[in-house]
């Protein structure tokens, strides 16, 4: 959106472009700051203030002018010191919002950020481990592709037994399905691989960037644990992180700074940002949680190590709806698709019954899922957050079952990771049926923890 008329005259008057610095003075008020592009009303002039927020101003009673822009200090070398005491921990950076700077031309944010440059601005990451860096790749994750997993996941199989733990910076859209990911593919790896990310730019006055990553590095020299998880702000304040379970975490919120929930399952511990770390279920010996929706699975790993870094792309996730028409699942089915994972409504249910003449067409939706489920998997998940699919309790999904659908207890986004894992294993279908049905690595919640709802 462009600015209003008026507004330009302004600028053009003072020469003033978008990215240059101003002084405003409006009645008593003064700001410093940069012009940014409009990005509601066209009268409102958009500047970005000093502490990184941005204010609007309308133009009436203003007066600004150009200054000239700051001197930026050099940047810090960031000088490694090893500390043979302390333990080693390897950043490797990907991406995203923890690793991104303020484009002026758009007012938007661009990864631009390297991670020499993260520790140079954070130097307490050096009081707490030895820190080695690495760039893996510079992107959005929204444009993560599982091809990168897969990088990802090799890469780690590669540098894990040189260090004591591995944080990963990621984007924080899509972090929960690459969490995942890795889950399956560095199946027992005994080291603690965590994930970060950030929903404020590091530039910004209330960036949470500095904090998740000292808690996941807290938690690495503190905690004994190995394994695939996700460390975030638990609340809006900068005071603790949970770290979360990879394969039971979900992005909440578009974004406030605590937007990931652990679903169904409490998070494995709180971390403060002075280091302290509380295990919120029962840590018992080998590392070994009980008593709670993740009883049974073992964050010490103790079976071998197996990097499994596959997966068949021939998926898909699709949500059913009110007016889901057949036709849209059969493209799939045209497509050479290998499997569906579908988020159906409630317990697991989708429009097959018909009742009147405006649902005649849902019999045909149940012919294409009984037709597709011989020779394509179809798993049944639920859009409800938390909570178990249960396909026992009414007629229709009693009909699913008997078409072929496999329910699953897990997120839709962990189903459909594991699903494009699976049939990268496996082309025969009764055999990726089966592993679809088993608890492999604790995706599966076999018993639902009250207090994570």
């Amino acid at each position: 959106m462009d600015y209003s008329l008026s507004v330009k005259k302004l600028l053009s008057r003072e020469k003033i472009s978008i990215g240059d610095r101003v002084q405003i003075e409006k009645g008593k008020n003064s700001f410093e700051g940069i012009v940014m592009p409009n990005t509601g009303d066209p009268d409102v002039l958009v500047v970005k203030l000093n502490n990184g927020y941005n204010v609007g101003l309308e133009i009436g009673d203003i007066k600004i002018k150009k200054m000239p822009p700051l001197k930026r200090p050099a940047a810090r070398k960031f000088k490694y010191e090893y500390d043979k005491s302390k333990k080693n921990i390897l950043i490797l950076h990907t991406g995203g919002t923890i690793a991104s700077k303020i484009d002026y031309e758009t007012g938007g944010v661009i990864t631009a950020i390297e991670p020499e440059d993260l520790i140079a601005a954070i130097p307490e990451l050096m009081k707490i481990a030895n820190i080695h860096t690495e760039l893996v790749f510079q992107m959005w994750s929204e444009d993560m592709e599982a091809d990168h997993w897969i990088l990802l996941a090799k890469k780690i199989a590669q540098e894990h037994e040189r260090f004591d733990g591995i944080i990963i910076t990621h984007g924080t859209d899509t972090i929960h399905y690459t969490s995942a990911a890795l889950s399956f593919m560095l199946q027992n790896i005994r080291k603690p691989v965590i994930l970060i990310g950030s929903q404020r730019s590091s530039d910004r006055g209330s960036s949470d960037a500095a904090m998740n990553l000292l808690c996941a590095a807290h938690f690495i020299v503190n905690a004994d644990f190995s394994g695939v998880a996700l460390c975030m702000h638990a609340s809006m304040d900068d005071d603790d992180c949970y770290v979360h379970d990879g394969l039971h975490v979900r992005k909440m919120h578009t974004s406030r700074r605590d937007a990931f929930r652990s679903i169904d399952v409490m998070p494995i511990a709180k971390v403060s940002r002075t280091g302290s770390v509380e295990f919120m279920t029962k840590y018992a010996e080998h590392g070994k949680f009980k008593g709670s929706a993740s009883a049974g699975v073992d964050y010490k790993r103790k079976g071998e190590f197996k990097s499994l870094p596959v997966f068949n792309k021939k998926v898909a996730l699709v949500r059913m709806r009110p007016g889901f028409s057949y036709k849209e699942l059969e493209f799939y089915e045209k497509s050479g698709y290998h499997g569906i994972v579908l988020e159906g409504t409630g317990l697991g249910q989708a429009p097959i019954n018909s009742i009147d003449k405006y649902t005649r067409h849902h019999a045909l939706l149940l012919s294409a899922i009984k037709r597709m489920s011989k020779s394509c998997i179809v798993v049944m998940t639920s859009q409800c957050i938390y909570g178990k699919v249960n396909l026992n309790v009414y007629s229709t999904g009693r009909k699913l079952l008997d078409a072929g659908v496999i329910p699953v207890q897990m997120t839709p986004e962990a189903a459909f990771v594991k699903l494009g894992w699976v049939l990268g294993h496996t082309k025969n279908i009764e055999s990726a049926k089966n592993l679809m049905q088993m608890n492999l690595i604790g995706e599966q919640v076999e018993r639902i923890d009250p207090r994570a709802f």
